[in-house]
């Protein structure tokens, strides 16, 4: 077994944070589980995840921070590559590792 150092374990800790992230905020997101979200798909769930994050954390998250949804729209227009209006899981995480 490789010994790591205490910056390769956290670098690898947070890969592994940021992959589980992604994997569920995806799964919920694609609600008719097709590997592919919709624009509508995505906005909805961001709306929501941002009106989450909004209220569990007040001091951090304020209301000029959330985007819009046409912000959101042009988000989702900047990160599906591939396929219009198809958003895949490895798009939207290059998107979501890209805005951390």
């Amino acid at each position: 077994m490789k010994k790591m150092s205490p910056q390769d374990m956290a670098d690898s800790l947070i890969d592994n944070i940021s992959n589980s992230i992604i994997e569920e905020n995806f799964f919920q997101m694609d609600k008719d589980k097709t590997g592919c979200a919709t624009k509508d798909e995505f906005v909805t769930y961001m709306r929501q995840y941002q009106k989450n994050q909004r209220e569990e954390f007040p001091d951090i998250f304020q209301e000029e921070d959330l985007r819009s949804e046409e912000e959101l729209g042009n988000w989702f227009d900047s990160i599906d590559k591939k396929n219009k209006n198809c958003l895949t899981k490895e798009e939207y995480a290059q998107g979501f590792l890209g805005d951390i």
